[in-house]
């Protein structure tokens, strides 16, 4: 959310849930280019046969330690109302890992962030005997459902899993310390109290004024992060059923995208592209709106193998016809190139 109706043509995503699935998944698909690395170690595990050994980050003797469980460092949030430290590395192949793992495994470390953190550790090893493959996978889906481009990365949340602050940890000198990670660590408080005030602010709030606060809330945790709140999201479009504050169309987008997604994941690809025909006429749906449902449309059907070039071009025609002067009309044009080139070559390949 908080995105403008023009930015993007990339659809929202919703997945499925085991260990890594219990991860409410974003509305928005990010660019997950920089972490071809990761997902390279990943490809490596899912293609061994047979469990690997578990790999164990923990230290002796300490009252706190690192979980490498998202649920149980989710569930220990909830019980004991602490922040949440993710903490991810690659800790076999990348010296900053390494590095910052020798910090951050000290007594001194863990006992001072331990009081204020549930610390978890998810580590993406390139040997495969060190991590069972369906943990490698599940810690790699983790690493990109919080946007990690590189290692090592923290990730701060508060007990209710709202994402306030981290990112890359890059060591300003030979003589790193505990401490300046902390100092690190708490260059995120201000953002925490702004985003704990606004949720606070959306709980307090009741009608269009609800509708206003979810939009803001949204908007300051950043669209990857808003599938988590898909509760929230599907009661835009009905707390401002008159789209007094501007937000139902937007919303109601989210929400048919939300709809499709399940669909999809049953395998009903057609009837996902034909959720979004169900909102077109809705009035507040702007020309940017009705492209952007068109647009997505037109994504499922090429999903479904039964869908023919010509069926999936006339959707995207209409994308287009839809709000001509949109930015994002060079973007579908060059979709429908492609898909003409793709159907020439086909055609020919057959003859």
């Amino acid at each position: 959310m908080g995105e403008t109706e023009n930015e993007s043509l990339e659809g929202p995503e919703t997945g499925g849930r085991n260990e890594a699935d219990n991860i409410p998944a974003a509305v928005q698909v990010k660019d997950n280019g920089k972490i071809l690395k990761i997902f390279c170690a990943v490809l490596a595990a899912v293609l061994v046969t047979g469990a690997g050994l578990y790999f164990y980050f923990a230290a002796a003797a300490s009252k706190y330690s690192w979980l490498t469980s998202y649920i149980d460092a989710r569930d220990t949030a909830k019980s004991t109302g602490k922040d949440v430290l993710f903490c991810f590395t690659g800790s076999d192949w990348d010296e900053s890992s390494r590095r910052l793992l020798d910090i951050v495994r000290r007594n001194s470390f863990m006992k001072k962030a331990g009081e204020k953190y549930i610390l978890c550790n998810f580590d993406i090893v390139q040997n495969t005997e060190l991590m069972a493959p369906e943990d490698l996978e599940t810690n790699f889906k983790l690493a990109s459902r919080y946007g990690v481009t590189d290692f090592p990365c923290f990730v701060l949340l508060t007990s209710e899993g709202d994402v306030y602050g981290g990112g890359v940890y890059q060591f300003q000198d030979e003589n790193a310390s505990g401490k300046a990670v902390l100092d690190f660590l708490s260059s995120f408080e201000e953002n925490r109290t702004r985003i704990v005030a606004l949720k606070d602010a959306v709980k307090n709030a009741e009608g269009v004024e609800k509708a206003r606060r979810i939009d803001e809330f949204l908007s300051a945790v950043g669209p990857s992060q808003a599938g988590e709140y898909e509760e929230m999201i599907r009661a835009v479009p009905d707390l401002d059923k008159d789209n007094e504050a501007g937000l139902r169309g937007k919303y109601l987008l989210n929400k048919t995208w939300m709809d499709a997604s399940a669909l999809s994941r049953q395998g009903l690809l057609n009837e996902a592209a034909d959720c979004f025909y169900g909102i077109l006429d809705d009035k507040s749906m702007t020309p940017a709106l009705r492209q952007n449902a068109l647009y997505f449309a037109a994504g499922f059907y090429a999903m479904d193998r039964t869908s023919s070039a010509d069926k999936i071009i006339s959707v995207l025609e209409d994308a287009v016809a839809a709000d001509p002067s949109n930015a994002n009309v060079v973007h579908i044009r060059e979709v429908m190139e492609s898909i003409r080139n793709q159907s020439r070559m086909s055609e020919g390949e057959q003859e």
